[in-house]
């Protein structure tokens, strides 16, 4: 008898975290939802009701996006930064990952520090000496002109999250490696490097969220309208279209297609590699 308050309270308990956790999702998801069927109403049936779902499917805000943003050359531009960013990003952070994990050098620490001070130093920081240096150089507004500084910026917390990852992977298949004649290169690019496919994917969906919304770099070193990214190009549009609030939800829509696409390609990866500390413990 002197259990039954106990269960009672455990039940009460779970019912509670259970409610938050439904409250959470829905205060997350729902947003998203909103934006997607709102971007089907016309102005006014937004006007006279902004939560009511629209009476009927309405594409007319889409052509009008299509024919006043050129969405179609921001989302080049977008395309372009980050997948040319994030290959060179996964290369080089991996090799500086690999080798904090694996080998014992002279300035070791030096090395870990210096990239951990990278993750301190706000953007907002950089931009002006950044600007000024680019523009020494002459890389304003070019097609690459974002691709350095975007993979500057992603190295600390790449190199982390794989050198991390890379010292929960025996080193006793590499020695197996080594055994067959296998060469440094080999090793790591043969077997560990697919090994590491879970945190990869991990960090190739966080920059490419991280690249495909990034303004601060894209406004001050690359604002010709010719190399315009999406997130440039929205806000042009959000100010010369201020009221149009339906063609707005259409532009953002269109806007988070390819990070969605981006994030369910990539979802099993994501789960594994954040599931994978706890299973190699």
């Amino acid at each position: 008898m002197r259990k039954a308050p106990a269960a009672s309270l455990t039940v009460a308990f779970r019912l509670l975290v259970g409610l938050t956790v439904v409250l959470w999702v829905v205060s997350c998801v729902f947003p998203f939802v909103w934006m997607i069927y709102s971007s089907f109403k016309t102005e006014p049936e937004f006007a006279r009701n902004i939560m009511a779902l629209p009476a009927s499917v309405n594409l007319a805000n889409y052509g009008s996006v299509l024919a006043k943003s050129q969405i179609f050359r921001l989302y080049a531009n977008s395309l372009v930064n980050a997948c040319v960013s994030i290959p060179l990003l996964i290369v080089v952070s991996f090799l500086i990952g690999y080798a904090l994990a694996r080998f014992d050098f002279r300035g070791k620490g030096a090395l870990r520090m210096f990239l951990f001070f990278g993750l301190l130093i706000p953007i907002h920081g950089i931009l002006v000496p950044l600007f000024i240096q680019f523009n020494f150089l002459g890389m304003l507004n070019r097609r690459l002109t974002l691709i350095i500084p975007y993979v500057a910026t992603g190295i600390p917390v790449s190199v982390f999250l794989i050198e991390g990852y890379v010292a929960t992977i025996p080193f006793e298949i590499e020695e197996a490696a080594m055994i067959d004649s296998c060469s440094l290169p080999q090793r790591i690019f043969r077997f560990v490097f697919p090994l590491s496919a879970p945190i990869l994917a991990v960090d190739v969906i966080l920059h490419f969220l991280a690249f495909w919304n990034e303004f601060p770099f894209a406004l001050v070193l690359n604002s010709g309208m010719k190399f315009r990214t999406v997130m440039l190009g929205m806000t042009i549009f959000e100010g010369q279209y201020s009221q149009m609030y339906t063609e707005k939800m259409a532009f953002l829509t269109l806007a988070v297609l390819p990070v969605l696409v981006a994030y369910l390609f990539f979802s099993r990866g994501i789960i594994q590699g954040m599931t994978a500390g706890a299973v190699k413990g």
